[in-house]
């Protein structure tokens, strides 16, 4: 049995117009041949001879006859946009026919090119392109006559355009043609090569090309898309692609655990998609994403920029206070630490970010609430549910309070966007407005609404849970109230603006669930464990919810996709308020315990 050594490949400029074929590059597939200007990207093999000679490409194992139906089988699959074969023939009274099988040698699944001589001294025939499913066929085109009259290609008659798949021909001599095919679906973007003869005189081999535009070059760096000044464990990061020239068809990502200043980076083993959560082994480095390019060719990767150190998610500390002081709410002030209220106490707390605690005393029979740093970034405002009365006290510690109606039990209090103070009344069913200078405005609700958590909407109006009614509310700042309905047995009690400024999430101390709401009112709910009472909701730093459970003692993450982390507080803990601290942590007040608690994000 003769066999010959396939070629090797190599690389050549894209596809030129048909006019340029003449004086090209040397034909890969023939001895001092020439074809077009290709990119051929692997040399399949030659079969030819009595016996179907199999010379496989480099590391591929001799195919044998029993494969399928006398064609001989490249192992390697092949990819690429707008995947060409090529196909080299002599003797063409006899046969060769190219396959290219879409899902495995010999399933016959693809197409296959075939060169069938038509038995005429004159070395004519004509090419039949099928396609194959499953071991059907079906003829998509075949061309008409083909004559040679001289060792010209522009002599070769009758060559037709089989429905624009015939892209390349050149006839080298009266006896050979070298024919590429062009598939115009993707199914001729991966699969294996096959060749098949009819017998001692037949001699075929292929190639197969991928055009080749320039490699991709990235325009713009890809940026780590999750907040990434604060990366935790724990926390899924993502990266964007960035921008490039030279349109890539797919992407690979790689990321890397580099040092604190981004550099002597390794990769990270396993990490090879847009996302990547961050592990114990990343506390203290930084992450890079690198991301490649692909149309084709790879082209050079392109790097993020590295994210700030990594670190341990859901380690907490906490502060004590004074027994029975109880402290409900908490925010951030304009002075950057930390402000809250001791319902049990009558107080006003103040702690600094390294955890020094100053208190300011409020009249008797205070309880305050709700606590919100105020609209002018001067003081912050409370609501004293004990006194009917909503305050306000400097970050020096000077104290104002204004009388609300009778019956009032102020609770939940937030800045508006229209400069005002809004809080929420739970005792009169009424959602109010106060100006900085103690103007006092409200609007009532529906018999047996008890209005509780209340936080500005990326709209421009109020939202507001109201767990007497089982409703989330909407207030425009001119006073129009529309309501949505929640689930039979909800309570809503905090609520906050979403990190992505579209929606806002609420905690269903009710239902055990931490739910999300749209500003057009299309609500999406998510189920904790058995038994939790969230209590108060807050966005993170890291572009998550952070909300607590005041039944399980737990403090708990909720990405807004809905994948939900709980962390145990200390015990005796019933944690209410919760909020994002200036130093890129969570804080959170523990009602139970009488502390005040920071928990990294």
């Amino acid at each position: 049995m003769a066999v010959a050594q396939a070629a090797s490949a190599a690389t050549f400029p894209k596809t030129e117009s048909l006019d340029t074929f003449e004086g090209a590059a040397e034909n890969p597939l023939s001895d001092g041949g020439k074809f077009s200007k290709l990119a051929w990207v692997a040399s399949i093999g030659r079969v030819y001879g009595e016996g179907f000679g199999w010379v496989p490409k480099e590391g591929g194992e001799e195919a044998t006859e029993a494969n399928a139906d006398g064609a001989y089988w490249n192992p390697k699959e092949f990819t690429g946009p707008g995947v060409s074969v090529h196909m080299y023939a002599e003797n063409l009274k006899n046969y060769a026919a190219l396959w290219a099988d879409t899902t495995g040698a010999g399933s016959k699944n693809g197409y296959r090119l075939r060169v069938v001589g038509l038995g005429k001294t004159n070395y004519a025939f004509k090419l039949v392109l099928e396609k194959w499913v499953s071991g059907t066929q079906t003829v998509l085109a075949e061309s008409g006559e083909v004559l040679f009259k001289g060792l010209s290609h522009n002599n070769v008659v009758g060559l037709t355009d089989i429905e624009g798949k015939v892209k390349a021909w050149y006839g080298e001599s009266e006896a050979a043609l070298a024919v590429e095919v062009e598939a115009a679906d993707s199914t001729f973007s991966k699969g294996y090569v096959g060749i098949e003869g009819t017998n001692e005189n037949a001699y075929g081999e292929t190639q197969l090309r991928a055009e080749t535009a320039e490699p991709p070059v990235h325009k713009e760096l890809p940026e780590i898309t999750t907040p990434p000044e604060m990366p935790a464990v724990g926390v899924p990061e993502s990266t964007s692609n960035g921008t490039w020239e030279y349109e890539p068809t797919s992407f690979k990502y790689q990321w890397e655990r580099c040092n604190a200043k981004g550099n002597e980076c390794v990769e990270i083993v396993g990490a090879t998609s847009s996302k990547y959560t961050p592990v114990e082994a990343d506390v203290e480095h930084t992450l890079v994403a690198k991301v490649t390019g692909i149309n084709g060719s790879e082209g050079i990767p392109a790097r993020s920029k590295h994210t700030s150190p990594v670190k341990k998610a859901g380690e907490i500390s906490e502060f004590g206070l004074a027994e029975g002081s109880h402290p409900e709410n908490i925010t951030a002030g304009p002075d950057g630490n930390l402000w809250f209220t001791e319902y049990g106490a009558g107080k006003i707390g103040k702690i600094t970010t390294s955890g020094t605690i100053t208190e300011y005393s409020l009249p008797k029979g205070s309880e305050p609430l709700g606590i919100t740093a105020g609209p002018e970034k001067e003081d912050l405002w409370f609501a004293d549910y004990g006194t009917s009365k909503i305050g306000k006290i400097t970050t020096s510690g000077t104290i104002t309070e204004y009388s609300l109606p009778s019956g009032s039990k102020p609770f939940g209090i937030t800045a508006g966007p229209d400069g005002n103070l809004w809080f929420a009344d739970n005792g009169t069913a009424k959602v109010g407005k106060i100006t900085t200078s103690g103007v006092i405005t409200e609007y009532s609700l529906p018999a047996g609404s008890h209005p509780a958590g209340i936080a500005a909407g990326p709209d421009g109006n109020l939202w507001f849970a109201d767990h007497g009614t089982s409703k989330i509310g909407k207030i425009t700042t001119s006073g129009t109230i529309t309501e949505y309905s929640l689930p039979s047995g909800s309570e809503p009690y905090g609520i906050t603006a979403g990190p992505e400024k579209e929606d806002l999430w609420f905690a269903d101390n009710g239902t055990s669930k931490i739910g999300k709401i749209t500003t057009s009112g299309t609500i999406t709910e998510y189920s904790l464990p058995s038994g939790s009472k969230p209590y108060g909701i807050t966005a993170g730093p890291d572009g998550n919810l952070w909300f607590t459970d005041e039944s399980t003692g737990k403090v708990g993450r909720i990405t807004t996709s809905g994948t939900i982390t709980e962390y145990s507080a200390p015990k005796e803990s019933g944690p209410s308020g919760i909020t994002t601290g200036p130093d890129d942590n969570v804080w959170f007040v523990n009602w139970g315990s009488s502390k005040i608690g920071k928990i990294t994000a």
